[in-house]
Protein backbone atom coordinates (compact mmCIF):
# COMPACT_ATOMS: atom_id res chain seq x y z
CA UNK A 1 0.00 0.00 0.00
CA UNK A 2 2.92 2.35 0.68
CA UNK A 3 4.02 2.16 -2.96
CA UNK A 4 0.47 2.86 -4.11
CA UNK A 5 0.41 5.98 -1.94
CA UNK A 6 3.92 7.09 -2.82
CA UNK A 7 3.46 6.87 -6.59
CA UNK A 8 0.01 8.45 -6.71
CA UNK A 9 0.24 11.50 -8.96
CA UNK A 10 -1.60 13.63 -6.40
CA UNK A 11 0.72 12.73 -3.54
CA UNK A 12 2.52 15.84 -2.23
CA UNK A 13 6.30 15.83 -2.38
CA UNK A 14 6.30 16.70 1.30
CA UNK A 15 3.70 17.25 4.00
CA UNK A 16 3.52 20.44 6.04
CA UNK A 17 2.61 18.62 9.23
CA UNK A 18 1.53 15.25 10.58
CA UNK A 19 -2.08 16.45 10.39
CA UNK A 20 -1.63 17.30 6.71
CA UNK A 21 -0.26 13.79 6.09
CA UNK A 22 -3.12 12.17 8.03
CA UNK A 23 -5.75 14.21 6.23
CA UNK A 24 -4.33 13.52 2.75
CA UNK A 25 -3.85 9.82 3.47
CA UNK A 26 -7.36 9.49 4.91
CA UNK A 27 -8.88 11.08 1.81
CA UNK A 28 -6.74 8.91 -0.47
CA UNK A 29 -7.78 5.70 1.31
CA UNK A 30 -11.45 6.68 1.24
CA UNK A 31 -11.28 7.33 -2.51
CA UNK A 32 -9.28 4.13 -3.08
CA UNK A 33 -11.85 2.02 -1.23
CA UNK A 34 -15.08 3.68 -2.38
CA UNK A 35 -14.44 5.03 -5.89
CA UNK A 36 -11.48 3.22 -7.47
CA UNK A 37 -12.61 0.16 -9.40
CA UNK A 38 -10.02 -2.62 -9.23
CA UNK A 39 -9.33 -5.02 -12.07
CA UNK A 40 -8.54 -7.76 -9.54
CA UNK A 41 -12.06 -7.35 -8.14
CA UNK A 42 -13.67 -7.50 -11.60
CA UNK A 43 -14.11 -3.73 -11.65
CA UNK A 44 -15.80 -3.47 -8.26
CA UNK A 45 -14.64 -1.24 -5.43
CA UNK A 46 -13.22 -2.81 -2.27
CA UNK A 47 -16.10 -1.21 -0.34
CA UNK A 48 -18.76 -2.85 -2.54
CA UNK A 49 -17.14 -6.24 -1.97
CA UNK A 50 -16.73 -5.70 1.77
CA UNK A 51 -20.26 -4.35 2.28
CA UNK A 52 -21.71 -7.06 0.03
CA UNK A 53 -23.36 -4.71 -2.46
CA UNK A 54 -21.36 -6.02 -5.42
CA UNK A 55 -24.08 -8.52 -6.36
CA UNK A 56 -26.53 -5.64 -6.84
CA UNK A 57 -24.01 -3.76 -9.01
CA UNK A 58 -23.33 -6.89 -11.05
CA UNK A 59 -27.07 -7.36 -11.59
CA UNK A 60 -27.36 -3.77 -12.87
CA UNK A 61 -24.40 -4.32 -15.20
CA UNK A 62 -25.96 -7.48 -16.58
CA UNK A 63 -29.29 -5.72 -17.18
CA UNK A 64 -27.47 -3.00 -19.09
CA UNK A 65 -25.61 -5.57 -21.20
CA UNK A 66 -28.86 -7.45 -21.90
CA UNK A 67 -30.53 -4.24 -23.08
CA UNK A 68 -27.59 -3.39 -25.30
CA UNK A 69 -27.54 -6.91 -26.73
CA UNK A 70 -31.28 -6.74 -27.46
CA UNK A 71 -30.80 -3.46 -29.32
CA UNK A 72 -27.66 -4.55 -31.24
CA UNK A 73 -27.52 -8.38 -31.45
CA UNK A 74 -25.40 -8.42 -34.62
CA UNK A 75 -22.49 -6.82 -32.77
CA UNK A 76 -21.99 -9.95 -30.68
CA UNK A 77 -21.30 -13.61 -31.36
CA UNK A 78 -23.00 -14.53 -28.09
CA UNK A 79 -24.78 -12.53 -25.38
CA UNK A 80 -22.30 -10.56 -23.26
CA UNK A 81 -21.90 -11.48 -19.61
CA UNK A 82 -20.95 -9.13 -16.78
CA UNK A 83 -17.76 -10.23 -15.00
CA UNK A 84 -18.40 -12.73 -12.24
CA UNK A 85 -18.08 -11.63 -8.67
CA UNK A 86 -14.59 -12.23 -7.30
CA UNK A 87 -14.01 -15.40 -5.34
CA UNK A 88 -13.02 -15.28 -1.70
CA UNK A 89 -9.27 -15.03 -1.24
CA UNK A 90 -6.97 -15.64 1.68
CA UNK A 91 -7.49 -12.13 2.96
CA UNK A 92 -11.30 -12.53 2.86
CA UNK A 93 -11.57 -15.98 4.39
CA UNK A 94 -11.42 -16.98 8.01
CA UNK A 95 -8.03 -18.29 9.11
CA UNK A 96 -7.83 -21.96 9.98
CA UNK A 97 -8.37 -22.83 13.63
CA UNK A 98 -5.10 -22.63 15.52
CA UNK A 99 -4.39 -24.43 18.74
CA UNK A 100 -3.37 -22.59 21.89
CA UNK A 101 0.24 -23.55 21.22
CA UNK A 102 0.23 -22.03 17.73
Amino acid sequence: MFRTLKYDLNCPLHFDSIEHARQWTGQFLHTYAHQHRHSGLNWHTPASIYHRTAHHIQHQRQQHLDQYYAAHPKRFRKPPQAPRLPEATGINTKPPHLSQTG
